[in-house]
């Protein structure tokens, strides 16, 4: 199985693995409390530089991410069937950056065994 791993000095590399986890409870409570879309998009853009600032090769960042925005994008069509608009971008933005977000934090796990941890 291949590790979904990157090696790296990011500041999301030299935080905690409990920060980090603690981050994306906080992120995906606040995407899904609100429904403003100047602030959904903009949580969105903040999720994007900090996928990005893992440092991945773009190609492999992309190949990565392809499945799952592809189910985000046909969960944001069939909300756009089905609800209005806007509920439909803001499940496009909400998802997005959760996944992006989830992404960053699963690509910057500290590099120790689980037994040198200290919760």
């Amino acid at each position: 199985m291949q590790s979904l791993y990157l090696e790296g000095n990011s500041a999301l590399h030299r935080l905690s693995p409990r920060a980090k986890i603690f981050s994306l409870f906080l992120l995906g409570l606040v995407l899904f409390i609100s429904n403003n879309i100047p602030l959904l998009a903009v949580v969105m853009l903040l999720t994007v530089l900090a996928y990005r600032s893992v440092g991945m090769p773009k190609k492999e960042s992309a190949a990565r991410l392809k499945p799952i925005f592809l189910t985000i994008a046909f969960v944001a069509l069939v909300t756009f069937i089905v609800n209005p608009w806007h509920q439909a971008l803001a499940t496009l933005l909400r998802l997005t950056a959760l996944m992006l977000f989830a992404a960053a934090v699963t690509a910057t796990r500290i590099g120790r065994t689980p037994a040198t941890y200290c919760w």
